[in-house]
């Protein structure tokens, strides 16, 4: 979410997902917002698993689809994929 588009997406289609893309690969952990994900959520979820990075969703406690949770390590709570992800950081120091 460091770049904002809103409004202007559909004249900026291939930045958008060439720089998610480039975030994906230089990122150790992806945190995905399961909420209400989007398709571009979904195929950042399976680029990401696919370039062995470590996935981790959060939902607000609703179901969650199957292909979610194939794609990610773990689904939880935000502050569960919180701690999740901070304790994996103090492991990496």
């Amino acid at each position: 979410m460091r770049r904002d588009y809103r409004g202007i997406e559909d004249q900026n289609v291939s930045a958008i997902v060439e720089n998610d893309l480039v975030d994906i690969r230089d990122s150790d952990i992806v945190l995905v917002n399961a909420i209400r994900p989007s398709w571009g959520t979904a195929m950042e979820v399976v680029y990401a698993k696919q370039a062995n990075k470590r996935v981790i969703a959060f939902t607000g406690g609703s179901r969650v689809s199957p292909w979610v949770r194939y794609h990610c390590e773990c689904v939880f709570s935000i502050q569960d994929a919180a701690d999740k992800i901070n304790g994996s950081l103090k492991i990496l120091k």
